[in-house]
């Protein structure tokens, strides 16, 4: 991980939860998690595709922005999906596959199931919220712009 000054650190512990113990175990929770995940997958490198994860979410919660979701972990794994497929892109996929021992080689696991749930609840915040904006528009608008899309 970057150097982050134990502030930053602190901060990211207490999005994790106001407790700080179970901050901490949410937080090497999250990190195990991030290494089964990119190990699953092939990774030849999941330490270092964790840490990248770590740190992107460090960043975003250090700078104040808002994250919207009832489950860090699961936006944690959001963020590692898409540093996977950074990996992906740098690395030709048939290439590294090819070359892993058959206990490396990616298979199905139930993170899937949570990346698939982080998606759902990504979108339902934002439906939620076009449906509040629909509802402050005149009935004509909101029936035309319906209808159209």
């Amino acid at each position: 991980m970057e150097n982050y000054s134990k502030l930053e650190f602190e901060k990211l512990l207490e999005w994790l939860s106001t407790d700080r113990k179970a901050a901490g175990q949410k937080y090497e929770k999250i990190r195990q998690q991030l290494l089964k995940f990119f190990q699953w997958r092939g990774c030849l490198h999941p330490e270092e595709c964790t840490d990248k994860t770590m740190d992107r979410v460090m960043k975003k919660v250090v700078q104040g922005e808002e994250i919207r979701t009832k489950n860090p972990s699961l936006y944690f794994l959001g963020v590692a999906r898409n540093i996977l497929y950074e990996y992906w892109r740098q690395h030709t996929k048939s290439a590294f596959i090819d070359s892993l021992p058959e206990s490396q080689l990616p298979s199905i696991d139930p993170i899937d199931i949570e990346i698939q749930e982080f998606d759902s609840e990504q979108w339902e915040i934002r439906l939620l919220c076009m449906r509040r904006c629909l509802q402050e528009l005149p009935e004509e608008k909101r029936i035309l712009i319906t209808g159209y899309y």
